[in-house]
């Protein structure tokens, strides 16, 4: 076993690799930048490489979290603060830079790291991004980011937490398509601007089209939301619309959370769980499993007790 801790893990969709982040220094030869490292075990082959490596072959220079791999393995993403990963990303001078974390995907076939998080002009984007979900192809990945210079038009100015009497930095959810080296934002208002309230989360579904996120904005669909509610929403990067998810269509309840949430492969359901119908009360005491059809827009209740006996 490895001589300290491991976490995070992820699997491919044949079960022959798991990638997980590890602090343990023991499970390669010669791991000797004393950081939390992601790793993936060829299961069939008992072998385990480590992920977090530059083109060419240098281990990342800071620690390195949050693993998602490919339906194959072929593909391995994760965020980290190293600015030793890809060429372009040593250049960032900020006396904050070890906190900001960006994005990068392992092609292991290939051996070759590549920056994800990137703003227009090429570059790492000027704030943290993070939470890497990534299509069964490798082609598209959603994540989060606090920064403001990855798409056009996007507003430098805090986002304005009403009635909290303080503002906070944007952290919004975006996908990159590789094929076409586009990103695009995914938690976005219906007037074009990132909505109105922060977003996190995101995991995409396995054929690339979908993505679904938490988010408090109460402007990213038509059905109009309590800012103090945190829904989940589906957002179709190929037809650019969103739909609210956790939709019971009835008395909008305030103090509501939808933490925790999965997606089918052609994102016809969404599952999640919710204390909507709770309210007052504390989520891990009383929270509820749902299935949501995209198709006949219904939700479903899940974590049904057993019928009662007469």
């Amino acid at each position: 076993a490895g001589n300290t801790k491991s976490m995070n893990p992820v699997i491919s969709s044949d079960g022959r690799f798991v990638a997980f982040e590890s602090f343990a220094n023991n499970l390669i030869e010669e791991d000797i930048n004393e950081n939390p490292d992601i790793f993936v075990r060829n299961i069939p082959e008992g072998k385990t490489e480590v992920i977090s490596l530059s083109s060419r072959g240098q281990q990342a220079n800071h620690g390195s979290s949050n693993p998602s791999i490919s339906a194959n393995g072929r593909y391995v993403l994760f965020q980290s603060p190293a600015r030793n990963l890809v060429p372009i990303d040593n250049k960032r001078s900020d006396e904050n830079e070890w906190n900001f974390s960006d994005v990068f995907l392992r092609d292991r076939e290939l051996g070759k790291t590549e920056l994800i998080s990137v703003n227009l002009e090429g570059k790492p984007g000027n704030h943290p991004s993070g939470s890497p979900s990534v299509s069964q192809d490798g082609r598209y990945v959603a994540f989060t980011s606090m920064a403001t210079d990855l798409v056009e038009n996007y507003p430098d100015a805090p986002l304005e937490l009403s009635g909290k009497g303080f503002t906070a930095r944007r952290i919004d959810i975006y996908a990159r398509d590789r094929e076409t080296n586009t990103t695009k934002l995914v938690s976005v208002a219906l007037t074009g601007e990132p909505g109105n309230h922060q977003s996190q989360a995101p995991k995409i579904s396995a054929n690339g089209q979908f993505v679904i996120f938490q988010s408090a904005a109460s402007n990213l669909t038509k059905t109009r939301m309590p800012g103090t509610t945190i829904n989940i929403y589906q957002r179709d990067i190929v037809k650019d619309e969103t739909t609210l998810v956790t939709d019971f269509k009835g008395p909008q309840e305030t103090n509501v959370m939808s933490a925790h949430s999965a997606i089918t492969h052609d994102g016809n359901f969404v599952v999640f769980d919710t204390n909507y119908g709770h309210q007052g009360a504390e989520l891990a005491n009383n929270s509820d499993v749902y299935i949501w059809n995209s198709t006949t827009d219904e939700i479903e209740l899940i974590s049904l007790a057993i019928p009662t006996q007469n």
